[in-house]
């Protein structure tokens, strides 16, 4: 992700439109995969995995993303 983001915003005019979006898209992962999902789960022990699952789901949808806006 921190490669495809430095690619990024090498090429990009809109740089701050570019950080401020990676800043809430992590804010957002970090909500969404974090206390929500424990919650969700109870704070079992497969929170965790689940955790990390999701993490590694959005963190690859975002790699996509910026992929396919320098294409």
């Amino acid at each position: 992700l921190k490669s495809e983001y430095e690619d990024h915003y090498k090429q990009t005019n809109a740089k701050n439109e570019l950080r401020n979006a990676q800043n809430a898209w992590q804010t957002y992962k970090d909500l969404q995969c974090g206390e929500f999902t424990a919650v969700d789960t109870d704070h079992s022990p497969a929170s965790t995995a689940y955790d990390l699952a999701c993490q590694a789901d959005l963190t690859q949808q975002r790699i996509e993303f910026l992929q396919n806006q320098t294409n």
